[in-house]
C-alpha cells in the first residue's frame, strides 16, 4: 500500500518545480526504500512543470468554522448562510539561487518527527504486548495448577465414593446379622 504522506510530499515537490531525481535523493537519504519511492511516484499523476519559477504558497485565513448569518426572509421563510474557512493562494517568487530546499528540509523534518512519534507509539505497543504475554503466562500457570487441583479432587471424590460403597455394604451385612439375631431372640423367647 502506498504511503499517503510520501505521495503528498512528491506532489508538493513537483508543484514546486523539483526534479524527480532530486526528490528521490531526498527521500532515499531520509530512510525511504526504493520500492516505496517507485510506488509513490507511480501513484502520483504527472504534474505539468511551469516555466516560471513561481511557487504558490497556501495561506489560510482563519475564520470560525461555521458562522450562521441571517438573511432577509424570502416568502416568509428564514434562510441561513454558512461561511466556511477559505484558502487564499498567493504566488511567491524565489530569490536567485534559492531552490526551495528549505521547504524540502522542513518537509523532511516533519516526516522525521512523524517517524519518531510512530516509533515511540510502536515501543509503547510492544511494551503492552509484552505485559499481556507475561500476564497470559501467569494465567496459564494458574490454570495448570487449578487443573491439577481439580484432578486431585476428582481422585479424592472417587476414593470417597468407593469408601461410601464399602460402608454401605458393611451396613447391609450388619443389618442382616441384626435381623438374624432378633429372629433367634424371638425364637428363644417362644421356647
Amino acid at each position: 500500500m502506498v504511503n499517503k504522506k510520501l505521495v503528498k510530499f512528491v506532489k508538493d515537490a513537483r508543484k514546486k518545480n523539483f526534479k524527480d531525481s532530486e526528490i528521490k535523493k531526498l527521500l532515499s537519504k531520509n530512510g525511504w526504500n526504493s520500492k516505496e519511492i517507485k510506488e509513490g511516484f507511480s501513484s502520483v499523476k504527472s504534474v505539468k512543470k511551469s516555466v516560471s519559477k513561481k511557487i504558490k504558497k497556501k495561506v489560510v485565513v482563519k475564520k470560525p468554522k461555521k458562522k450562521i448569518l441571517k438573511i432577509k426572509p424570502v416568502k416568509k421563510k428564514m434562510a441561513k448562510k454558512i461561511v466556511k474557512k477559505k484558502v487564499v493562494t498567493k504566488p511567491v517568487k524565489l530569490k536567485k539561487g534559492e531552490s526551495g530546499s528549505v521547504m524540502l528540509r522542513e518537509a523532511v523534518t516533519d516526516i522525521n518527527k512523524e517517524i519518531i512519534a510512530l516509533n515511540k507509539s510502536k515501543r509503547n505497543l510492544n511494551s503492552q504486548i509484552n505485559d499481556l504475554d507475561a500476564s497470559m503466562g501467569s494465567s496459564r500457570e494458574m490454570e495448570r495448577k487449578l487443573q491439577e487441583r481439580i484432578a486431585r479432587l476428582l481422585e479424592r471424590e472417587a476414593s470417597l465414593k468407593e469408601k461410601k460403597k464399602k460402608i454401605g455394604q458393611r451396613q447391609e451385612r450388619l443389618a442382616d446379622k441384626l435381623s438374624k439375631v432378633q429372629k433367634i431372640k424371638f425364637e428363644l423367647g417362644e421356647i
